[in-house]
């Protein structure tokens, strides 16, 4: 079961109650795709948004806003676990559909945004980096972006980057961060 804070309430899901089953759903198809996976069967893991009420018939329809708040616990919680992706299925206006990817973007425009304040210009690749990856004996997965920030290479940028490198894996809940020249 996965499931937003309506859904969750109709059996009596608290909010912590509602991110742990939210978090175990994710790990039992973690522990299917640990058993199943093999170097030529990828297994992708999504974490489902669904609509807020019933998809079919959207009462209360939200702003795009309310539906950014409303979807956040559930967004923040795949964040946190093994999930490779997220689907938002059955939206069946704008605003909800717009509200849910916001959340999730916010912390990568911030982070665009601080960049190009610090060194003036960069650039993000939109198509996403995609693979496998080890650490310490741990297989993880990534869904990653590439972001050029041009600016010369001179010693006086090297402690910006270093300084920026561990804040960013802090923000990103991140084991690294690939920072190159």
């Amino acid at each position: 079961m996965a499931a937003n804070s309506d859904w969750g309430a109709k059996p009596g899901y608290g909010a912590a109650a509602l991110t742990e089953c939210n978090g175990q759903a994710v790990r039992l198809l973690e522990d299917i795709r640990n058993e199943y996976e093999t170097d030529r069967t990828l297994v992708v893991i999504s974490g489902c948004i669904g609509p807020r009420g019933d998809g079919y018939l959207p009462d209360p329809a939200m702003s795009e806003r309310e539906a950014e708040e409303y979807h956040r616990m559930q967004l923040e919680t795949f964040a946190q676990t093994a999930a490779d992706l997220v689907t938002a299925i059955t939206m069946t206006y704008v605003e909800e559909a717009i509200g849910t990817v916001q959340s999730p973007t916010r912390c990568s425009n911030d982070t665009l945004l601080e960049l190009e304040q610090q060194f003036g210009a960069l650039s993000c690749d939109t198509q996403g980096i995609h693979g496998p990856w080890r650490y310490e004996g741990q297989s993880y997965r990534g869904d990653l972006i590439r972001v050029s920030v041009d600016v010369t290479d001179e010693p006086k940028h090297r402690p910006s980057f270093v300084e920026y490198k561990e804040r960013l894996k802090v923000r990103l809940k991140q084991i690294d961060s690939w920072i190159t020249t």
